[in-house]
C-alpha cells in the first residue's frame, strides 16, 4: 500500500490525526485532516499557525515567551520591564496576542512611561498587601508564594486561619520581613478594601491553599461540636 492509498482510505472513512504540541495546558490536541496531512507535514509551524489563524511569528513568539505576557513598561534604568502582566500567566494564544501590548500591576498603577517605574527591588508599593501579592503572582507554585498566600488568607478570614509558624518558616529573610510588615500592618489598619479584593485574588490564584484552610477550619468546627456534645451529656448525667 502506498501513501497515496493510505491517505485516501483513511479521507474515506474520515479519519484524522491528532496532533499534539506543548501549549499553556502542557499539551492541545489538534486534529488534522488526512487531506492536509502532506501540508502539515511539509510545514508544521505554519500549518498549525494557519489553524489558529496567526502568523508563524505569532505562534513562534507564543511558545518563546512561556505563554506568558510580559509588560510592555520600561524600568527606570530604561530596560524591558520582565513582570507578566495582570491576568498574563499560562494564557493561550489568542488571550496572549489579546494582551500584547498590556502592562503589569506596578506599571498600571505608577506609570507607564520610560523611567517612570522603579525596578521591583525599588518599588514603593501601596501597602504590604500589594507587595505580598506581587510576590505571590510572580511566583506562582512555590513554596514562598504559597507561605505568602496563608498568610493573607488568614487575615483575609478566620475561617482560612493558618499558624503563623507556617506561614513564615520556609520564607527567606526579605520574605519574612515582608510578612512581618503584614502582620504590622494589620494590626494597625484591620481589615481594609485591599485586603478583603486581595484574598479572592489569592483564592483565584492558590485554590488549594484556600481549601486547605477551609478542610482545616471544618476539622477544627466537629471537633468543637464533638466537645459541646460531649459537655451536654456530661451535664445531663450529672443531673
Amino acid at each position: 500500500m502506498t501513501i497515496d492509498q493510505l491517505l485516501g482510505g483513511m479521507e474515506e472513512h474520515h479519519l484524522t490525526v491528532l496532533y499534539a504540541h506543548r501549549s499553556e495546558a502542557g499539551t492541545t490536541g489538534v486534529a488534522i485532516p488526512c487531506a492536509q496531512l502532506p501540508a502539515f507535514l511539509a510545514d508544521p509551524v505554519a500549518w498549525i499557525a494557519n489553524h489558529y489563524q496567526v502568523s508563524s511569528s505569532q505562534y513562534l513568539a507564543w511558545h518563546e515567551s512561556g505563554y506568558t505576557v510580559r509588560c510592555a513598561g520600561s524600568t527606570s534604568r530604561g530596560k524591558p520591564c520582565r513582570n507578566a502582566v495582570e491576568g498574563g500567566s499560562a494564557v493561550s494564544l489568542a488571550r496572549w496576542l489579546e494582551l500584547r501590548g498590556a502592562y503589569c500591576h506596578l506599571h498600571s498603577m505608577y506609570g507607564r512611561g520610560l523611567g517612570e517605574v522603579m525596578t521591583n527591588t525599588e518599588v514603593a508599593f501601596r501597602s504590604p498587601y500589594m507587595e505580598a501579592w506581587h510576590w505571590i503572582e510572580q511566583h506562582r507554585g512555590t513554596d514562598s508564594a504559597h507561605s505568602l498566600a496563608k498568610l493573607l488568607l488568614s487575615l483575609w478570614n478566620s475561617s482560612n486561619a493558618f499558624s503563623l509558624r507556617e506561614c513564615i518558616e520556609n520564607l527567606d529573610e526579605q520574605r519574612r520581613q515582608l510578612a512581618l510588615r503584614v502582620v504590622t500592618h494589620f494590626a494597625q489598619h484591620g481589615e481594609t478594601r485591599e485586603l478583603i479584593d486581595l484574598g479572592y485574588k489569592v483564592c483565584e490564584a492558590c485554590p488549594r491553599v484556600y481549601q486547605l484552610g477551609q478542610r482545616a477550619w471544618d476539622a477544627k468546627r466537629e471537633l468543637r461540636e464533638a466537645w459541646r456534645a460531649a459537655d451536654e451529656r456530661a451535664e445531663r448525667e450529672r443531673e
